[in-house]
């Protein structure tokens, strides 16, 4: 994470295990003006190399640094 008065940017991984398995959901999230906004969120199961978006960028209104 990278911050600094009061904008900036964090990619966050964290590992989810249900019933059905385990995986991992990522997150890129912005902060402007102090506050946090989901850029993009999707889910990864192991084993697998499809990512299933639960958020997906192109309709966020955040800008990759």
């Amino acid at each position: 994470m990278i911050t600094a008065g009061g904008f900036g940017n964090a990619d966050l991984t964290i590992g989810v295990e249900g019933p059905a398995g385990r995986g991992q959901l990522s997150e890129w999230a912005q902060e402007e003006a102090e506050r946090w906004r989901i850029c993009s969120l999707y889910f990864r199961a192991d084993g697998k190399s499809i990512d299933i978006e639960i958020v997906p960028d192109t309709s966020a209104r955040c800008e990759r640094e």
